[in-house]
């Protein structure tokens, strides 16, 4: 979560395995989506500016089918 839409760069310096980057606007939608990011990745830069920015596992991007222009919602739990 950040505190404010913009552009917001990440890189896989750290990490093991791929994994899928999925920004959203503050509504929820998928504005940009950056699929199977390397580890040893210096720079991913979005061209959008997001509120949200997801993590997941390619896999469960490919299984849900999550494409730009969808919508997602959550709830807080407690």
């Amino acid at each position: 979560v950040f505190d404010s839409d913009g552009i917001y760069p990440i890189h896989s310096n750290f990490v093991k395995a791929e994994f899928d980057a999925i920004y959203l606007s503050s509504d929820g939608e998928a504005l940009e989506i950056f699929r199977r990011i390397p580890p040893n990745t210096s720079l991913v830069m979005p061209t959008k500016k997001a509120r949200y920015l997801l993590e997941l596992p390619p896999e469960l991007t490919d299984r849900l089918k999550i494409a730009e222009g969808d919508k997602m919602e959550w709830k807080k739990i407690r």
